[in-house]
């Protein structure tokens, strides 16, 4: 899918058949990935450092399943415990993902008062997060997410077509493209960083 002298590719994939996140960057930009510390190995998490920059920064890649049953209380709770460890860092952190939350009004910040919802928006309260993404990525729905704590670092958010929505060898995917700029200096890497969230979970 992507030529590896060109592009690196960190990924977590999933524990049964299909699915799982990964962030590809383009070679010359110079990133390490992060550890997860290993009580949240199994859930659907990836972050890289991008080290070559002025700004150096963090982007972590999240998949939440559509579910609602104890699972998903549990996976919440650990999703949300780990984004807490993953971005208590000096510098921004940048979260992308589908979080499969469509009650959530972002406009006021406002959700359902559940044991799902609530500890997700309490995560972003109090961590000082800002939600760029404004069209809807499945449907209705904002379900795909960008996630800052320096509303500096990103810009220019929009929402493309789908994945594989002009090809001709592969299914799209049922999710929009999310796309945003991430301003991170001027080393070793362009100023404004195209970044690209697709969701890969139905290929």
């Amino acid at each position: 899918m992507i030529s590896q002298n060109q592009y690196k590719c960190f990924r977590k994939d999933r524990d049964r058949s299909g699915g799982g996140v990964c962030i590809i960057v383009k070679s010359d930009i110079a990133v390490v990935p992060v550890t997860l510390p290993e009580k949240f190995r199994d859930l659907e998490i990836v972050a890289i450092d991008i080290i070559g920059c002025n700004i150096k920064c963090r982007i972590i890649s999240v998949y939440q399943p559509p579910c609602s049953d104890t699972t998903a209380i549990t996976a919440m709770m650990d999703i949300v415990e780990c984004l807490r460890v993953m971005s208590a860092v000096t510098y921004p952190s940048t979260i992308v993902g589908g979080f499969n939350l469509p009650h959530i009004d972002w406009n006021d910040l406002s959700a359902p008062s559940d044991r799902i919802y609530s500890p997700f928006i309490e995560f972003v309260n109090e961590t000082g997060m800002s939600q760029f993404v404004t069209a809807p990525t499945r449907g209705e729905h904002v379900l795909d997410l960008v996630l800052a704590n320096d509303a500096y670092v990103v810009s220019n958010c929009w929402v493309e077509s789908p994945f594989g929505f002009n090809s001709s060898i592969s299914k799209a995917s049922d999710h929009n493209t999310v796309c945003i700029n991430l301003h991170c200096g001027v080393s070793s890497c362009p100023m404004d960083e195209q970044l690209t969230y697709r969701d890969f979970n139905n290929f």
